[in-house]
């Protein structure tokens, strides 16, 4: 199964990221983040670290950072979705660093001595779309007050110094071959070239790689230039020469066999479907591999507020 990284952005928080989804399908992914995902409504079904969780209303399920997971509803789920950068919580990182979250599904909702955990996580993005006076404040005290609760009665794995030096270590080589790609996929780099500047065999890196990102080099590095061709295609001018070059195809046939693979559609095709740049639409991502949305900011907090509601 072909996977995918997700490109995650920090905008109005640092190192944190707060969006509601109403989701369908989105295909396997990975990013640097530690991701909390709590289903609003509908049935959703997972699939990470070779196991299947089919998740329900009220229920909650956590991924360590560059952890490779999946989602498939039966028809359509609204997921609460918080994602913090390990740094976010850089005062107890040692903390962190023992333990790892096991992708279990809870249900907060329906224990009792979950519900003020609950209300704290819900928080966080109700104060976040809210917007009042030093609302960062508010998110990131409702975080730390979620996280405490979760490391005190969530089922973690406790790591002894040995496996958290090896965990490190990999997490260090994963963290420093994944932000040199994204920062250079739109320049020629070969695996082979990867696999020499960071000292190993063209052999292991390759075993490597796969093992950790859970697909191909090629395959990761072509994922990485056709969302960045897709952002192009949807928000810029430019021509498919200009967007080719621009994210690192070296002909404009690889970048029209990298849209048509993915979404059934030629690059010219796939622009005359997007939306105009400054219409107020909701952030849509409906294609042959993903479908999903990212709700408005009303439709949001309408969605965590009846949720909260339902908690009393």
């Amino acid at each position: 199964m072909k996977r995918e990284v997700e490109l995650v952005h920090h905008d109005l928080l640092t190192d944190m990221r707060v969006f509601v989804n109403n989701i369908h399908y989105r295909s396997t992914h990975l990013h640097k983040e530690i991701e909390f995902i709590l289903v609003l409504s509908g049935e959703l079904t997972v699939f990470t670290n070779q196991e299947k969780f089919l998740l329900k209303k009220g229920d909650f399920i956590v991924f360590n950072a560059f952890q490779p997971h999946e989602f498939l509803a039966n028809d359509t789920a609204v997921i609460y979705v918080l994602q913090f950068l390990p740094t976010f919580f850089s005062s107890f990182k040692e903390r962190l660093n023992e333990v790892e979250f096991l992708s279990t599904p809870i249900s907060l909702s329906s224990l009792q001595e979950h519900k003020g955990s609950l209300k704290h996580f819900l928080h966080c993005g109700i104060d976040f779309y809210q917007r009042k006076e030093n609302f960062q404040l508010l998110v990131k005290g409702h975080a730390y007050f979620f996280v405490y609760h979760l490391l005190s009665s969530m089922n973690t794995n406790i790591l002894s110094t040995k496996e958290r030096q090896a965990k490190n270590e990999r997490l260090k080589q994963i963290e420093t071959i994944y932000d040199f790609i994204h920062e250079n996929f739109r320049e020629k780099i070969s695996m082979t070239a990867l696999a020499e500047r960071y000292f190993f065999s063209p052999n292991y890196f390759s075993h490597f790689f796969k093992t950790n990102f859970g697909t191909s080099f090629q395959n990761y590095l072509k994922s990485l230039r056709t969302t960045e061709a897709e952002r192009l295609l949807k928000c810029s001018k430019l021509n498919l020469l200009e967007i080719a070059f621009e994210c690192g195809f070296s002909d404009v046939k690889y970048l029209n066999q990298a849209i048509k693979e993915k979404h059934n559609l030629l690059p010219k095709e796939y622009r005359k479907l997007q939306p105009h740049a400054n219409s107020k639409m909701e952030k849509t991502q409906t294609t042959s591999i993903d479908q999903q949305q990212i709700l408005s900011t009303k439709k949001s907090l309408e969605k965590l507020l009846s949720f909260l509601s339902e908690l009393s």
